[in-house]
């Protein structure tokens, strides 16, 4: 079986050594950002291909798909993966960069301490038979709350209704009341819950650290036993999530470079190779683990990657992909942007029409907001959390 492009034609399938294709102009034309993608979509999917010939009975694919924050063309390549496996016959879903409780946060944001029984509504959400609910609101407020390509992320989600692939949470839950207490300046880990307690004491153990995650500090998720515990969590939920959905092909992790390779030169702290998901799934998972990161030029990559990773034949060599103007902060200014990068690209790429099927995508991205709100308010409504008049929504 061979990939087809949605334009030019067929492409020649690559190897896991494929040469690595270049796309690096700063202001590139829409077809030279279009091609750059569909470049690297052939190069991961056929990489995919070849790896399930080789696959044990029962063993799948995870995909760590390392892209840029706040690049909405990292977005539509992620998109163009798994549309590409859904017209080949593959099952494909995706596992989120992105807390399993983030809903508690939303509900902490929309809804009046007056009006609603919040902490009630919370506790119903995380009891266990309601954990799966919880997930899928947690994953729809990936493109409400971050300022990271929304409307793009918007795009993602709709797509993904429209053809009903799943989408995971997978990182680790955080501490919001401790988010609050810090002003919104740094996130700490969930310790109170096992799985991530688990996963801090194995990077605490890897780390030669003594105790274990009830006896630390709270641990910062972007300093190195947060990040070495978020890379355990993440590959054992991938791990969890094809033991529990055999039906799933390929699970596609969307995180950040520095999760899928390891990066020594990481702010606030390095997170070396050995830490990294590549590494981890050598001795975590018994599922076949292909590292995809995106890189916006050889200096970029040669700058964040560990020798290690560069010599990890699992490890794609993919052409490079701009830093586009999609979004760097939320503001219309950079919405209008992004969606005029977003429609430029629509005719190089069918799901993109397909997808907002005549709306504007900021239109999209303001429907999804609405419903989920929507959902949210019937929810609490209809369980008895609410107190008296309706909330009032700001829109983030």
């Amino acid at each position: 079986m061979s990939f087809s492009n949605d334009f030019n034609g067929q492409q020649q399938a690559q190897s896991l050594a494929s040469p690595t294709v270049s796309v690096e102009q700063s202001s590139s034309l829409p077809e030279q950002k279009a091609q750059a993608i569909q470049n690297n979509t052939d190069i991961i999917t056929n990489a995919i291909l070849s790896q399930r010939q080789f696959a044990r009975q029962g063993q799948k694919v995870i995909l760590g798909m390392g892209e840029l924050h706040e690049n909405g063309l990292h977005v539509i390549q992620q998109l163009s993966i798994i549309d590409t496996l859904k017209k080949n016959g593959l099952n494909g879903a995706i596992a989120l960069e992105w807390p399993a409780n983030n809903i508690d946060l939303h509900i902490e944001e929309i809804f009046k301490p007056e009006t609603t029984d919040k902490a009630g509504f919370i506790d119903m959400l995380d009891a266990p038979k309601n954990r799966s609910l919880r997930n899928r609101l947690s994953a729809d407020t990936t493109p409400i709350r971050s300022s990271n390509a929304r409307l793009t992320r918007a795009l993602l989600h709709e797509y993904m209704d429209d053809n009903d692939i799943d989408a995971f949470c997978t990182d680790t839950p955080r501490d919001w009341d401790l988010f609050i207490e810090n002003e919104r300046k740094s996130q700490h880990l969930l310790t109170e819950d096992p799985n991530v307690a688990a996963a801090v004491n194995e990077a605490m153990a890897m780390l030669n650290m003594s105790g274990d995650a009830q006896s630390v500090p709270p641990v910062d998720s972007l300093k190195q036993l947060g990040m070495l515990a978020r890379n355990i969590y993440i590959t054992n939920q991938a791990e969890k999530i094809l033991e529990e959905n055999p039906e799933i092909d390929v699970i596609l992790i969307e995180a950040g470079r520095a999760h899928i390779t390891g990066n020594d030169i990481l702010k606030p702290e390095p997170s070396p190779y050995g830490h990294s998901m590549t590494s981890l799934a050598a001795t975590h998972s018994e599922h076949i683990f292909i590292g995809a990161p995106i890189y916006t030029s050889q200096e970029d990559k040669a700058k964040n990657t560990p020798p290690q990773a560069l010599a990890d034949p699992l490890i794609l060599n993919l052409g490079f992909i701009e830093k586009s103007p999609f979004n760097t902060n939320s503001s219309k200014t950079s919405d209008l942007k992004e969606a005029e990068n977003l429609q430029s690209l629509s005719p190089y790429f069918s799901f993109i029409g397909d997808t907002l099927r005549g709306r504007a995508p900021a239109a999209l991205h303001q429907e999804r907001k609405q419903a989920l709100v929507d959902e949210l308010r019937d929810l609490r409504d209809d369980n008895g959390f609410k107190i008296s008049q309706e909330p009032q929504f700001t829109p983030v």
